[in-house]
């Protein structure tokens, strides 16, 4: 029994890998929602809108959203070729012996 669960735990993973995360925005063919739960094994999401009721999605109906540009965090800082810190950037205290 234990061998099965195994493999059905790895093929759930795996499914839930090609479905929406719960809190995700996406556009379906109602519009632009917000999935609210997700049914793995059926491939089926519940998604949430703000101007009607919560309906029912296959996956291959819905599509994610990209988060808007800009509300990635802070801006990445990049280090130029020779080592030397970008500018702005505190001192190093791992530096001092």
């Amino acid at each position: 029994l234990k061998c099965c669960l195994v493999y059905e735990d790895a093929n759930y993973v795996e499914a839930a890998k090609r479905l929406p995360r719960s809190g995700k925005r996406v556009t379906t063919p109602e519009g632009v929602g917000r999935v609210g739960d997700v049914d793995v094994l059926r491939e089926r999401v519940r998604v949430y809108f703000e101007d009607q009721p919560p309906k029912v999605f296959s996956a291959s109906e819905v599509q994610v959203l990209a988060p808007p540009s800009g509300s990635g965090g802070p801006p990445a800082t990049r280090t130029p070729p020779d080592g030397t810190p970008p500018e702005g950037t505190p001192p190093d205290d791992t530096s001092r012996g």
